[in-house]
């Protein structure tokens, strides 16, 4: 059901799911325009596709072994707290859970109970063809034709 959005226009949007964080921007600039908003990210009940961050480095990076520090710096349980609770995202370190604020981590938004994990998806890797058709789709909707 859409609901008005801090501006006074309706939107339910589909978002990648990073988006919580984009949710709490903005109940951020929501409140701080006084208005007031209820904005959520939920996970439909039937499910919906898993969502990953990865930390990658290029085959052909200048400098792999200061991107392999950086990554294991950012794997530190209390980096990984920080961030998760600055963004408002999960995170995947388990050593990291006694340090995420108590509304994030209880957030079944955020952190799924098992029943819901079950229902996520992987995506799997699209054939030329599908991806050839998913171009035209997303063409003619963003042109109009």
């Amino acid at each position: 059901m859409p609901r008005p959005t801090a501006g006074g226009s309706s939107t339910t949007p589909m978002s990648w799911p990073g988006w919580p964080a984009d949710v709490l921007r903005a109940r951020v600039r929501a409140q701080e325009s006084g208005k007031k908003a209820d904005l959520r990210y939920v996970i439909p009940r039937e499910g919906t596709i898993r969502w990953v961050d990865t930390f990658a480095i290029p085959a052909d990076a200048p400098h792999p072994a200061e991107a392999h520090a950086f990554i294991e710096f950012l794997m530190h349980p209390d980096v990984a707290a920080r961030n998760a609770n600055y963004v408002g995202s999960a995170t995947a370190n388990s050593a990291a859970m006694p340090m995420i604020d108590e509304a994030l981590r209880s957030d079944p938004n955020i952190y799924p109970a098992a029943e819901m994990r079950a229902k996520l998806v992987s995506l799997r890797t699209r054939t030329q063809e599908e991806s050839r058709s998913e171009n035209r789709v997303w063409t003619r909707f963003r042109t109009g034709h």
